[in-house]
């Protein structure tokens, strides 16, 4: 794993009252595979979050 961004592929420097997010130099960007699993994740989460919330709304 990459010691400056853990992981991350991307490096946050502070500047004056702003915080700059650039590409990690030692790992590049972020592996179109990594980012496509990633979202499969956040997706399925999301269809999860929206059958409890119909679910409350049907039981009011």
């Amino acid at each position: 794993m990459c010691e400056l961004c853990e992981g991350q592929h991307v490096v946050h420097t502070l500047t004056d009252g702003a915080v700059r997010v650039d590409t990690c130099p030692v790992c590049g960007p972020k592996p179109q595979e990594l980012i496509n699993q990633e979202n499969m994740v956040l997706d399925q989460k999301r269809a999860e979050v929206l059958a409890i919330l119909s679910a409350m709304k049907e039981a009011v």
